[in-house]
């Protein structure tokens, strides 16, 4: 985006204009206890635009980690790939063990018959 506006419009970067990445990471319906506690990656293509960028998230209160641009997207990135983790990974194995047993699961475990696991070993499903 720097260079494109550099190059369409009688702008200078880091003169006229300053960018900076700084990716929303908190997570839907938790905006108020987030905004003050998680990390804000900041990630300027240079340090007055960092600092330009940093500053609008000062007034929260939480801590400012500085960056690149493409450090900021990679964080982003990193943090939306570990909460897809922990939320996809048990509802997958949830369906699929629902898939192998051929029935809805249910909260009580009693009703449900024995399993045999690899090995001999047997376990209530």
């Amino acid at each position: 985006m720097a260079g494109y506006i550099e190059k369409r419009r009688d702008l200078r970067m880091r003169e006229d204009v300053f960018v900076a990445h700084a990716p929303e990471r908190i997570a839907a319906g938790r905006f108020l206890e987030e905004i003050t506690t998680l990390p804000c990656i900041v990630g300027g293509v240079c340090d007055t635009s960092t600092e330009r960028a940093a500053s609008l998230f000062s007034v929260f209160g939480a801590p400012i980690v500085r960056t690149t641009p493409v450090q900021a997207e990679l964080a982003k990135i990193w943090t939306n790939i570990l909460r897809y983790a922990a939320f996809a990974l048990p509802n997958l194995l949830m369906m699929d063990w629902r898939d192998v047993r051929g029935e809805r699961v249910r909260g009580d475990r009693a009703d449900q018959p024995t399993i045999t696991r690899a090995g001999g070993s047997r376990c209530r499903g």
